[in-house]
């Protein structure tokens, strides 16, 4: 029977031009009020500050000599040009302009009590130097390094004098920020004291670590050292070699003892004795072939084997070893034997194998001795040199500390030479900062005053601007435009209804007084809050008493909602075709067609629009069109001259009795009764055996005038019976989470649902925007 789905409309995001302009002109006063104060306080600020004089300099900034005394380098000024590096230089020089010390020293160098004579009068100087600050203005002349330095003050005879101060002090205080010839000769001459004091600390810490290594340079010390160990190195493994050669030459004699013992004997006892020329000749034999092999010996430690040197040494040995070997072959005795001389040059007597071995073991004594002495030097170098790599940190550290000390503290002697020169021939002088357009004459201010005036005003304009949008963003949730209904809440929107006046009704014309040649009745009492009157009385017939939610007040007259001069004639009708097009688009062709319209809470216009629908679908035909209110609970009924005092709904239906509810051609208005109970009380399974009756009469139309929804409320629970559930909102007024509570009860009930947004505002003129 009843279409119960409702669109689903995406949320609006954002704010679009027309949202815009509607939050200007819908808040228009209240941004007007805060521009209002705004323009106050800008007249206040004009009148406050009274008359106030200004004077003009310009400043060139050349370039800055930016000295570093603390930590001079060989070339201690730095030239740095603002063309290419000006941001910086150009902010810090304004800032040095701008600093409140140098409006304290403006202060008191030009007198106090003179800058606060027309200021309210004393003597304080932070006070004068707040002033002097407050009042001053910098201003960089785009894409160059002048600065335009602008003060002002009431004072006409007093505003160019202290701008003259404040370019004087300027320049003095630059000066003294980036000159040493100004501000660091004493430091310098302090700093290179401490550095000297702190070079002979260092050297004495330095001679007495040498001192306790017993030094005097760390690297000759560890060269001699070395030096000394590669000796005594060299002679340990010579005296081991010999040792070595000794005790094979003991151990030979000892093996051989007793059969060349023997062999001696014999041998002496059967050859001739040896004479001297034979001794003689082993013995330089021998004596060759020992002194060739110890030249060929330190030829090895000294030069590789494959030497020419060493390859011809040993050529040598060979001969000298043949000889030695033939003269031994000759006569064996001369290998036993060892030959001495006597102390008057003579040879002495062959000398027998025990005697050779005694002088053997002397010679590995002796061998033995000098070997422990190398090893107790080499193990005395080793310390030595233990001690200076233990030491060797410390000197280093010492001497790398003496080094930069020497390097810093001739660094500071040129600084301060070049401070010393700055100080006497250049000290006071500011070639870097030039004066392009001195103090001009006092004159009218024209920036600061219209400056704070400007301010004052913008800020009036924004305020209204920010409060507006936060009212309408976040403090007022009502619905107030027809777009809400489809964007944010979601629901379908039938009509939007504006508020012809601020009471949504429009009183009667002239013209507008009779109907048919009858003059309109007065209406004793007023219209309630939801759009019913008072049933205290009969109203003549077709008098135009009004049935809408705002109600005459006192005496005066309303046109009933069915009268063709209600000013929401045109609007009704619009209902009515967009009704009777949503039927015949979703082929409800049923008769009659039950169309309820409640309302999310009182006064929002329900009774008013449900006549004026009513009304308006009782003039496309021949067809009739019943209006039944249900508004009985509330005392909202309207009784017609023509009819019966509270003419109920079966009086209605039957055709014999149903004269007495009309109020106009085809138009029949009943009270919400069946027998005498109310059917606003009724169950819904009693209403659904009223049906049948309400489908059998030849009604078109049967548009029922339902109570506000409520939780425990009858509307949703016969709204399921409707083939339309018209729920109306009043804009501006009704929130949107009551709109949407609402929708929902009304949806659970399985109603075809749709908005008629009631006593819209139109704030934004025509020619800007048109909504529908």
């Amino acid at each position: 029977m009843n279409e119960k789905r409702n669109a689903n409309h995406p949320p609006v995001v954002g704010l679009a031009l027309n949202d815009i302009y509607y939050v200007l002109f819908r808040h228009k006063w209240k941004i007007l009020i805060f521009s209002i104060l705004g323009l106050a306080t800008a007249a206040g600020i004009y009148f406050y500050r009274g008359t106030t004089y200004q004077s003009e300099a310009d400043v060139w900034i050349k370039y800055v000599e930016s000295t570093k005394p603390v930590s001079p380098t060989p070339s201690a000024v730095d030239t740095i040009v603002p063309y290419h590096d000006g941001d910086d230089i150009i902010n810090t020089e304004i800032t040095i302009i701008n600093s409140f010390d140098l409006a304290k020293q403006v202060a008191t160098n030009v007198g106090p009590e003179k800058v606060l004579a027309k200021l309210g009068g004393g003597s304080d100087v932070v006070a004068a130097a707040t002033a002097i600050h407050d009042n001053l203005l910098i201003q960089r002349v785009p894409h160059s390094p002048v600065l335009r330095v602008i003060f002002s003050h009431p004072d006409k005879d007093l505003v160019q004098r202290v701008l003259e101060e404040i370019v004087v002090d300027y320049q003095s205080r630059h000066a003294e920020l980036n000159s040493s010839a100004n501000s660091s000769y004493d430091t310098l001459q302090s700093e290179t004291s401490t550095l000297k004091s702190e070079l002979d600390a260092a050297e004495d810490n330095l001679r007495r670590e040498k001192a306790k290594a017993n030094i005097s340079d760390l690297d000759e010390a560890r060269k001699s050292t070395s030096q000394k160990m590669s000796s005594i190195r060299y002679d340990l493994m010579a005296a081991v070699s010999q040792l070595t050669q000794r005790q094979n030459n003991l151990k030979k004699l000892q093996d051989s003892t007793n059969h060349v013992a023997a062999s001696s004997v014999t041998s002496s006892n059967t050859l001739p004795e040896l004479t001297d020329d034979q001794i003689d000749e082993y013995n330089d034999a021998r004596e060759a072939y020992n002194l060739i092999k110890k030249s060929y010996d330190n030829m090895r430690v000294e030069l590789p084997e494959h030497n020419s040197l060493v390859q011809e040494k040993f050529a040598q040995l060979k001969i000298a070893l043949k000889k030695k070997q033939d003269l031994e072959k000759a006569d064996p005795r001369l290998r036993h034997l060892k030959i001495a001389s006597n102390t008057d040059g003579t040879r002495s007597t062959v000398k027998t194998t025990d005697d050779r071995i005694t002088d053997e073991q002397d010679a590995i004594d002796d061998l033995q001795e000098k070997i422990k002495i190398l090893q107790a030097d080499m193990v005395e170098l080793h310390a030595e040199s233990t001690n200076l790599d233990a030491a060797a940190p410390a000197i280093q550290e010492l001497e790398r500390q003496v080094h930069y000390r020497e390097e810093y503290y001739r660094n500071y002697l040129n600084s301060l030479e070049q401070a010393k020169i700055e100080n006497d021939v250049t000290a006071g002088k500011n070639a870097n900062i030039q004066v392009t357009q001195k103090p001009t004459p006092p004159s009218l201010e024209r920036s600061k005053t219209p400056k704070m005036m400007g301010i004052a005003a913008v800020m009036g304009i924004l305020a209204g601007l920010v409060w507006a949008f936060f009212v309408e963003l976040y403090l007022d949730h009502s619905v107030r435009r027809p777009k809400e209904i489809e964007g944010s809440l979601g629901m379908r929107l039938f009509l939007s209804i504006p508020d012809v006046y601020s009471n949504g009704s429009r009183f009667l014309g002239t013209g507008a007084k009779k109907r048919n040649g009858k003059p309109a009745a007065l209406l004793p009492e007023t219209v309630n809050g939801n759009g019913s009157t008072a049933a205290n009385g009969a109203a003549p017939a077709a008098s135009g008493v009004a049935v809408n939610g705002a109600g005459a007040k006192g005496n005066r007259l309303e046109v009933a909602p069915w009268d063709r001069n209600h000013s929401l004639h045109n609007y009704y009708e619009a209902l009515r075709d967009r009704l009777i097009s949503y039927f015949e688009v979703n082929n409800l062709n049923h008769k009659p067609k039950l169309v309820a319209v409640t309302g999310s809470e009182q006064g929002a216009g329900t009774t008013t629009i449900a006549a004026g629908l009513a009304a308006s679908l009782s003039e496309t035909g021949d067809g009739n069109v019943l209006l039944i209110d249900m508004n009985l609970e509330h005392g909202a009924t309207q009784e017609f001259y023509n009819g019966k005092p509270n003419c109920e709904l079966d009086a209605a239906l039957a055709n014999e009795t149903r004269d007495s509810a009309m109020v106009q051609n085809n138009l029949y208005v009943v009270s919400g009764k069946s027998n005498g109970d109310q059917l606003s009380r009724m169950l819904p399974k009693r209403f659904a055996n009223l049906l049948p009756k309400l489908k059998a009469s030849d009604y078109d139309y049967i548009i029922f005038d339902m109570p506000p929804i409520a939780r425990t409320g009858v509307t949703q629970r016969l709204a399921g019976f409707m083939d339309m559930m018209l729920l109306v909102v009043e804009a501006e007024k009704t929130s949107r989470d009551v709109v949407k509570q609402a929708g929902g009860l009304l949806t659970e009930s399985k109603a075809n649902v749709s908005v008629v947004l009631n006593k819209t505002r139109t704030y934004i003129p025509k020619r800007f925007h048109q909504e529908f």
